[in-house]
C-alpha cells in the first residue's frame, strides 16, 4: 500500500503543481480587470468583512473516500470545528467531497446540502464542475451569504496544511492592492466596460480554484497515506522482531527444561 500510494502521490503532485500556475495567473488577470472596472456593482464582489449573518454560510469540505491515511481527515474536520466555533452567530451549511467527512459532520448535527463521493483518484475539471456549479448557484440565488472551501494544501511529502479559503464573494479590496502587476505588465483596456465580463471571469475562477484545491487535497491524501503505511510497516517490523525474540526465548527455555528433566532422570536411574 505504501508503494501504491507513492505512485499515486507522484501523479497527483505533478497535476497539482501544474494547476497552481493557471490559478495564479487567472487570479492576476481577474484582479487587473476588477481594478479597471473599479466600483461597478457586481454580485460576486463585496466587502467580505460585512457578510450578511442572517443567511447561512456554505462550506465545501474536501475529505477522502478511504481511510488508512493518518490524520488527514481529522485535520480538515478540526478546521471546520474551529470555523463553527468562531462564527456561532452564522449558520453553516456543507457540501461534502469524500465519504470520510460525512460521519463527523452528522455527529456535529450540521446540515449537508450535497455529497460528492464518486470522484476518481485522477480527477479532471469535468469531474469537479458539478461541485463548483452547485456552490455558485446557491450563492447566485441568494440562499447563502458566501462560499468557502476547506481543503488540505500540499506542502511536501511530509507536510500537509489544512486551510479554509473564501471563494465567494471576492474581496473588493484585493483588486486595488495588486498595483505592482499593473505597473509591470501595463494596463488592460476593456470594451465595453461593465460587470458582465467580471461575473463570467469570477465563475471561471471559482471552477478553477475548486478543481485546483481538490487536486491539492488528493496529493495531500496520498502523501499522508504513504507516510502512514510506511510507519505501519516499520512498526510491524519492530513488532515482528520483538515477538521473534520472545518466541526464541520461550523455545530456548523449553529446550533447557527438557534437557534438565532428561539429566535428572538419568541421574536417578544410575
Amino acid at each position: 500500500m505504501e508503494l501504491v500510494a507513492a505512485s499515486k502521490m507522484k501523479r497527483a503532485v505533478l497535476k497539482t503543481l501544474d494547476s497552481r500556475f493557471y490559478r495564479k495567473y487567472a487570479e492576476e488577470v481577474l484582479a487587473r480587470i476588477g481594478d479597471v472596472i473599479g466600483d461597478t456593482p457586481n454580485k460576486f464582489v463585496a466587502n467580505t468583512s460585512a457578510l450578511d449573518t442572517s443567511l447561512p454560510y456554505l462550506i465545501i469540505l474536501v475529505s477522502s473516500n478511504r481511510g488508512l491515511c493518518g490524520g488527514y481527515n481529522t485535520q480538515v474536520v478540526k478546521k471546520v470545528v474551529e470555523h463553527i466555533r468562531k462564527n456561532e452567530e452564522t449558520k453553516t451549511q456543507f457540501v461534502v467531497v469524500g465519504k470520510k467527512a460525512e460521519v463527523p459532520l452528522r455527529r456535529l448535527k450540521q446540515e449537508i446540502l450535497a455529497s460528492f463521493t464518486e470522484l476518481p483518484d485522477v480527477a479532471t475539471l469535468l469531474h469537479t464542475l458539478p461541485i463548483s456549479t452547485f456552490a455558485i448557484n446557491e450563492f447566485e440565488e441568494g440562499r447563502v451569504s458566501g462560499v468557502g472551501i476547506v481543503f488540505t494544501e500540499y506542502v511536501s511529502a511530509l507536510s500537509q496544511n489544512p486551510k479554509i479559503t473564501q471563494l465567494l464573494p471576492l474581496d473588493s479590496s484585493e483588486f486595488h492592492e495588486k498595483t505592482e502587476i499593473k505597473k509591470t505588465h501595463g494596463e488592460y483596456l476593456l470594451e465595453p466596460v461593465g460587470g458582465d465580463l467580471l461575473e463570467h471571469l469570477v465563475e471561471e475562477l471559482v471552477h478553477a480554484r475548486v478543481y485546483q484545491m481538490i487536486l491539492e487535497s488528493v496529493a495531500s491524501e496520498q502523501s499522508a497515506r504513504m507516510i502512514a503505511m510506511k510507519n505501519a510497516g516499520d512498526a510491524s517490523g519492530e513488532m515482528i522482531d520483538e515477538l521473534t525474540l520472545v518466541f526464541n526465548k520461550a523455545r530456548q527455555a523449553g529446550i533447557t527444561q527438557e534437557i534438565s528433566e532428561i539429566s535428572s532422570g538419568m541421574a536417578s536411574v544410575s
